[in-house]
């Protein structure tokens, strides 16, 4: 029996932005599989017929009988399970994996950052984790971490970073990015979840001052599926918009947005590497981006968009500067920035790299 299947355990949503994984893992000549609670119900749109999705249930009883079953109709033909740490369940997937003698891919998006803040049972789950992967596949830096150093004191035996990347744009795609400065008619676009590590509401302290009068902004990454505090956070932000010139949306297809924008804001203290920031780079939106760790790997200041100290006056600084450039300046630096995405985030390395990961297991 052939092992040809990678079976994706664990991540919450299957997004646009995976597209390109799967394509890696087919173009390796394998099968992928998606097995996920799709908190969003969106996974099967955008999975399509590249894979199969397993839909979980929410219930943590028919959950476990669920993964347990998708595992017995599978053995001996799975290559390797790519298991997201974050959950506590994280644990029971990797279980799993080991009793069908499955190789195991951890895949650190993010978690490691929240780790010193997580109950027992989660840093349990996430160190036993980190210590049972044949391979563990990062792909961020964080402020004030060393993010090889602590995942080899959690027990990781073989760590491989990979950082994000996005595919060049099709021919009308590239048409469009290039619209010109009076085309784009919002001034200060956000694309990205209202996360706590994440400052929207510095971008909107700032357009209420007298300096922005009168500038289009609009922010994306609503998501009314979040409960308790992060959604009353959601709300707050929502609902402290006053202007007619900001427009609040949810999460979607951010692309018509990208085409219509000068500038990107991306107020965090988590920069390295956000894919939505490649996005709008690629169509030639401008990044104005806290000047956090890992982020002068993306951002020159002044060449290729701006940097700024991360507050709410600093975000205010570079947004003045942006305000005052004119055509001719941003066009310069709207060039560079798809030029950035192009030569330094190209997908070809990336896949380079990932098949070489994936086939080395």
């Amino acid at each position: 029996m052939v092992r040809n299947i990678v079976s994706i355990i664990g991540i919450d949503s299957f997004e646009k932005k995976n597209i390109n994984q799967i394509n890696a893992i087919r173009t390796a000549g394998l099968t992928a599989h998606v097995v996920s609670t799709d908190n969003y119900g969106v996974s099967a749109l955008n999975l399509n017929e590249l894979g199969l999705l397993f839909r979980l249930k929410k219930n943590i009883i028919y959950r476990l009988f669920q993964v347990l079953f998708y595992f017995l109709s599978h053995v001996g033909r799975i290559k390797h399970v790519e298991i997201y740490p974050g959950g506590r369940f994280a644990l029971i997937y990797v279980i799993f994996a080991k009793i069908f003698f499955n190789k195991i891919l951890v895949v650190e998006r993010g978690d490691l950052y929240y780790y010193d803040r997580a109950d027992y049972l989660t840093r349990l789950s996430q160190r036993l984790c980190y210590g049972w992967a044949d391979v563990v596949w990062y792909r961020e830096y964080y402020p004030g971490i060393d993010v090889e150093a602590v995942l080899s004191r959690l027990g990781a035996r073989k760590i491989v970073f990979i950082h994000n990347a996005i595919d060049s744009l099709g021919e009308s795609e590239a048409d469009e990015s290039h619209r010109s400065f009076n085309e784009r008619d919002i001034d200060f676009l956000w694309v990205n979840t209202f996360k706590e590590f994440r400052h929207p509401d510095w971008l909107l302290c700032c357009l209420s001052e007298e300096e922005f009068s009168g500038k289009k902004a609009v922010l994306m990454g609503v998501d009314k599926k979040i409960i308790g505090v992060d959604a009353d956070r959601h709300h707050a932000i929502a609902a402290g918009v006053a202007s007619q010139s900001i427009e609040i949306k949810e999460r979607d297809d951010p692309v018509p947005l990208y085409q219509r924008a000068k500038y990107f804001i991306l107020a965090s203290d988590l920069v390295f590497l956000n894919n939505a920031l490649l996005e709008a780079m690629s169509y030639g939106v401008v990044p104005i981006v806290s000047d956090v760790v890992g982020a002068d790997s993306i951002v020159q200041d002044g060449m290729d968009g701006y940097l700024f100290r991360n507050e709410c006056d600093g975000l205010k600084e570079a947004m003045l500067r942006a305000a005052e450039n004119s055509e001719e300046i941003w066009r310069r630096l709207s060039l560079m920035a798809r030029e950035k995405v192009a030569q330094d985030f190209s997908l070809e390395t990336w896949n380079f790299k990932y098949i070489n990961m994936i086939n080395a297991l």
